[in-house]
């Protein structure tokens, strides 16, 4: 503890000193940025989503909000505007609320001045200091400041003191992407803070380290590893994270409605070079990953040695120190030993790999088909056709069959539960099976009628064209059309409304997905999220609506 209180003394008394310095203060970045590309781009996109929506009784309302904005004389609609969220200079006592600063690009200040006063109740008049400007509506007074075009708007006059970063340094990266974007930023953590925190977060694991190094257990070993790992992994995310931000965009061309996730690193860092080498140079399960199923999820991550490391320590230990397998009869107890050691040496290559799809139709029936890629598939098969007959001893179970059914070389055992309920069977297309069969890199599983085997027959041996190029930690993709069959089956009235909506809105049977993606980039992780026009359909058909 006196440690950690000298360290941050002498953070405070750096800080002093650095300040004193300067008879100017440094321009203040701000936290968060909130802001949209252009007021002219939103309102184009609410038209396009209402048209594409078939309300076209709402127009009027954008063509009305359009014929207002034309006699806002002296604004910049094509620009972004939005507001700057700064920390408090003083972040003691209640002042904890962030500091705001709006921004929007003008033409004229004298043309906004004339729209101001087309309001009774609201002035812009002349500030004490060349740019500066008074706003006064009846409920405050704005201060604004005029900056190369751009009109700076805060409440406290001090905000304005010095001129705030040009929008364009922070928004021409990501404004001609999206329409919407929300950042948070930590160079606008001022650095005390920020250290203050890290030092803390760090404190805090070298105590529990200490404390596990104090102990001579092979568990505490293990944990001890392990949290190692975890610090120095939490302490250069820390180090070198810049930005977490959101972004929104409706495109009329391609028309799809996305939006990203981005957890932005410094570039070719640590974090981003360790993120591209988690990405597998070649996944074993896809070639069977196609995006034009029902649904599908593809994972595949390769895992940094040092975690895989930790894991299989644990993990080591965990069995070594585990009393249940003893009293468990053979030849049960070597075929658990021998699915726990082909974890083991799966976890050991670090390839974490699994796929999981839905095929068939909701009319008809659904199957489930999921692979788990692991390190001794035939060795692991083996010890769990040996354990499935015991699985009727339990009342879930009715029946066990081996060799039920072999596709594409994977034979398949078929477990059979009591009395499923009626949900169950209509969504599969009547009572369904548990299929488990492996190969010598594969566990598979089936959850379907007779016919899953043969869906999962069905599914591609060869790498499909459809499957995205970029280097994905993991995607997803489902068709809103192979799920209608299963929602208008509902008796909730909304659900049904919701049906009848959603068939409306497929116009084109190839554009009514969801695709998701989640890629490593050279300054960070990405996660992004498009719909296709059938869900751009859907949502303008319910705006104004229960």
């Amino acid at each position: 503890m006196a440690r950690f209180l000298a360290v941050l003394l002498t953070l405070s008394l750096s800080h002093a000193t650095t300040v004193s310095l300067f008879a100017a203060p440094p321009v203040r970045e701000p936290a968060a940025v909130a802001y949209l590309s252009s007021l002219d781009e939103l309102l184009g996109d609410v038209s396009y989503v209402l048209e594409t929506g078939g309300q076209p009784e709402l127009l009027p309302v954008v063509t009305g909000f359009l014929a207002n904005l034309n006699d806002l004389k002296g604004i910049d609609r094509t620009r972004p505007v939005g507001v700057y969220l700064y920390v408090p200079v003083d972040f003691s006592g209640s002042n904890k609320q962030p500091d705001i600063v709006g921004f929007v690009s003008v033409t004229s200040i004298e043309d906004l001045k004339q729209t101001a006063h087309l309001s009774n109740q609201i002035s812009l008049v002349d500030g004490k200091a060349a740019n500066r400007y008074e706003l006064t509506t009846p409920e405050k007074t704005l201060q604004i400041r005029i900056e190369d075009g751009v009109a700076f708007i805060a409440e406290k006059a001090e905000l304005l003191e010095a001129a705030p970063i040009a929008p364009s340094v922070l928004t021409a990266p990501l404004a001609g992407k999206y329409d919407l974007v929300v950042q948070l930023r930590r160079e606008g953590v001022p650095k005390l803070l920020w250290d203050v925190a890290v030092i803390g977060a760090a404190s805090q694991l070298d105590q529990h380290l200490r404390d596990l190094k104090a102990k001579s257990d092979p568990k505490s070993a293990a944990r001890h590893q392990a949290l190692s790992v975890a610090r120095k992994i939490a302490v250069t995310t820390l180090d070198e994270v810049r930005s977490i931000w959101f972004g929104l965009n409706i495109s009329r061309e391609s028309r799809t409605l996305s939006w990203d996730v981005k957890f932005e690193t410094v570039s070719s860092g640590k974090v981003a070079q360790a993120l591209a080498k988690m990405v597998p140079p070649a996944a074993a399960l896809t070639e069977s990953a196609t995006r034009d199923l029902p649904a599908s999820l593809h994972l595949a991550v390769d895992l940094p040695e040092q975690i895989r490391t930790a894991i299989v320590s644990n993990l080591r230990v965990g069995r070594s120190e585990d009393t249940h397998l003893a009293n468990v009869p053979e030849p049960q107890r070597t075929s658990l030993n021998t699915l726990l050691d082909g974890l083991t040496k799966t976890l050991e290559s670090g390839r974490l790999e699994l796929l999981l799809q839905f095929t068939g139709e909701s009319q008809t029936g659904m199957s489930v088909v999921g692979g788990l890629h692991v390190a001794d598939g035939a060795a692991m098969g083996t010890a769990i056709n040996t354990l499935l007959p015991t699985a009727e001893e339990s009342d879930k179970v009715e029946s066990v069959t081996l060799n039920a059914g072999k596709a594409r070389g994977v034979s398949f055992a078929r477990i059979n539960g009591q009395g499923e309920g009626s949900r169950e069977a209509q969504f599969y297309g009547g009572q369904p099976s548990l299929y488990i069969g492996a190969e010598p890199s594969t566990i598979w599983f089936l959850i379907g009628n007779e016919s899953a085997v043969q869906s999962f027959a069905d599914l591609p041996s060869e790498p499909q064209a459809t499957r995205t190029s970029a280097p994905a930690l993991g995607q997803f993709h489902l068709h809103m059309a192979d799920w209608l069959g299963i929602l208008g089956a509902s008796a909730d009235n909304k659900t049904q409304q919701f049906t009848e909506a959603a068939r409306l809105a497929i116009k084109d049977p190839e554009r009514d997905g969801i695709h998701v993606l989640l890629l490593p980039e050279d300054n960070g992780l990405r996660l992004s999220v498009t719909l296709d026009e059938a869900f751009l359909t859907l949502i303008g058909s319910r705006i104004g609506k229960d």
